[in-house]
């Protein structure tokens, strides 16, 4: 009598059932993980993005000890500003009431423009004109190695609701860091109507020797990235959320 083959075993119902059972746990507690990291890493972020950096609303005209001029408001600042904008003075456009009618860039509805700074950095500076909660800046810089863009709406700012000259409105916007960061650039623009710019000054201060300067090719690549983006929220962004008048 030959002996008789026998196929693979196979499982019982209650087995099969078991191990499918144990497969979707599995699968379970591997997103439950992964959406459990996503939600500290949430968490964390702006914190890391916004640490160490103060805002503030002071008088047009106040000169801020130490600063560099970056951008003056004439045509393209030496080659740094690029972008969408109109340069213009108080004769035209309708341009804020700038101390000694200093001339401006200015981005009009849907306009973004980016000022390449590339320095050390420890306070920043602008002349913000006729300001309402449609413009906004964005400050590119590196944090702990990585790019950051720090959104600055202008609804942390008083609202000009068309008033060109009244001091409350028309101010210069004032940012102070901790520590040094190396600035790549800022960019400023408007959702609607249009945003007014000028005098940009920061001081800028000698390499800390912490070795997060980007390389020139990676830095004129994160800068075509921050352009690219646009109006879009990027990777790393976290919105400064109010500032002291």
């Amino acid at each position: 009598m030959e002996p008789q083959t026998r196929g693979p075993a196979r499982n019982s119902p209650a087995q099969g059932a078991g191990q499918l059972e144990n497969k979707m746990m599995k699968i379970f507690f591997k997103k439950l993980l992964g959406a459990f990291a996503l939600m500290i890493a949430a968490l964390l972020l702006p914190t890391m993005a916004t640490a160490g950096v103060s805002g503030q609303a002071m008088p047009l005209g106040t000169v801020f000890a130490g600063h560099q001029n970056l951008c003056d408001g004439v045509g393209d600042c030496s080659g740094r500003l690029s972008g969408g904008y109109i340069n213009t003075t108080v004769a035209t456009a309708n341009n804020s009431a700038f101390p000694g009618d200093a001339p401006a860039f200015t981005m009009l509805g849907g306009q973004q423009s980016t000022l390449i700074v590339g320095g050390w950095i420890k306070e920043v500076s602008w002349w913000q004109g006729s300001n309402d909660s449609y413009n906004f800046a964005a400050m590119n810089f590196m944090f702990n190695g990585s790019p950051i863009s720090l959104f600055i709406p202008g609804s942390i700012f008083p609202p000009a609701d068309g008033d060109r000259t009244s001091a409350a409105t028309n101010f210069s916007a004032y940012f102070v860091f901790d520590e040094a960061v190396w600035m790549n650039s800022i960019d400023f623009g408007s959702f609607l109507n249009s945003n007014e710019i000028t005098n940009v000054t920061a001081l800028v201060v000698p390499d800390p020797g912490t070795g997060t300067v980007p390389e020139p090719a990676s830095w004129a690549l994160m800068v075509a990235g921050f352009g690219m983006v646009g109006f879009g929220m990027r990777r790393r962004t976290a919105t400064l959320a109010r500032v002291s008048a």
